[in-house]
């Protein structure tokens, strides 16, 4: 027997279990990312949600920086031990998991759709962005925190739930003002998830806590 969340006793099998489905999904998302990549559906799919830019674009940019507003959420959540776990898991997943996420960028170096589509078939909603695509950074770290919250804190079931609804809504965001193709959000929401998942179940975070607490 091993703890999962804090309080919270959960066996190696149900680890084992856990493990699979969170490895299916992370499968299952990056290869839709790749598909959506080769085809002429990520084309289509864009040219959909984009669309959505100019009916809403303060509300697309608000959401777009939400994964922010939730990191810092996260941050002031608790107290005591709590807050130093909250406080570790938000460096590791923000620093970490940014360095990650930058590294792939340039090792891929993707056009973004400005780069690529003529200036008349794109709405922009702020800075106009042209390369290094893939993975969307903000929805990776959306993902990231939302997987966190669900299986990383005590916090309530619903409210766990509704902040985790976020992040499916940064990534749409980053499709509707112009800054991503729909296969670099589902790309960063796989990279999200795994990071969260791996540092769960690393211990990685209680270690850092711990080192917080004891930082004079």
């Amino acid at each position: 027997m091993n703890q999962d969340q804090p309080g919270r006793v959960v066996d190696a099998s149900a680890h084992g279990l856990r493990d699979a489905i969170v490895l299916g999904v992370c499968t299952l998302l990056a290869a839709a990312a790749l598909r959506l990549h080769a085809g002429d559906i990520d084309r289509m799919m864009f040219d959909g949600i984009n669309a959505l830019g100019p009916e809403a674009p303060w509300l697309w940019s608000q959401l777009s920086v939400a994964g922010l507003g939730v990191s810092a959420l996260l941050a002031m959540s608790c107290a005591g031990s709590a807050a130093a776990r909250s406080m570790a898991a938000m460096l590791l997943l923000l620093v970490g998991g940014g360095l990650l996420v930058h590294a792939i960028k340039s090792a891929l170096m993707l056009d973004r759709p400005f780069a690529v589509l003529p200036a008349d078939l794109i709405q922009v909603v702020g800075q106009p962005l042209r390369q290094r695509s893939m993975p969307s950074g903000h929805s990776a770290l959306a993902f990231a925190l939302a997987t966190w919250i669900l299986v990383g804190t005590g916090w309530w079931r619903g409210v766990r739930l509704a902040l985790a609804l976020i992040a499916p809504l940064v990534a749409l965001s980053r499709v509707a003002v112009g800054a991503h193709w729909p296969s670099d959000v589902v790309a960063g929401a796989a990279l999200g998830v795994a990071v969260a998942w791996g540092l769960h179940r690393s211990g990685l975070v209680d270690g850092v806590a711990r080192r917080l607490q004891s930082a004079p």
